[in-house]
């Protein structure tokens, strides 16, 4: 089984990171949601472990599908993974367990690539 990579953990978080504060810019009211979801989880600091441990369950997802798995190759590029993981961390970050919005978000965009 191939290892799980810690950089790119890293580069999952900045992604996820990076489309979760574009997902808060082109909300209509990004202000207001943005501090809801900092004041439900006690502070940025929590959610930016929500973020990193998101990073994380992505890349456990793609060791998990085998040594050859790559964003990009088999698996969906990315940045269209990131941007559908921060798009359900946006919406969905206080109602659902995070492994679950990961693995929802992943196939989601699986689903959109195929077709």
């Amino acid at each position: 089984m191939p290892k799980i990579d810690q950089r790119a953990i890293a580069v999952n978080a900045a992604g996820i990171a990076d489309a979760f504060r574009i997902a808060q810019i082109t909300d209509h009211d990004g202000e207001s949601r943005i501090e809801e979801i900092s004041r439900l989880h006690e502070g940025w600091v929590v959610v930016m472990e929500r973020i990193a441990e998101a990073g994380e369950i992505m890349e456990r997802y793609r060791v998990q599908r085998g040594t050859t798995a790559t964003w990009g190759g088999e698996l969906p590029h990315s940045y269209d993974i990131w941007d559908a993981i921060a798009q359900s961390l946006w919406t969905s970050i206080e109602s659902e367990p995070l492994g679950t919005l990961v693995r929802q978000a992943i196939e989601q965009a699986a689903t959109v690539e195929a077709e």
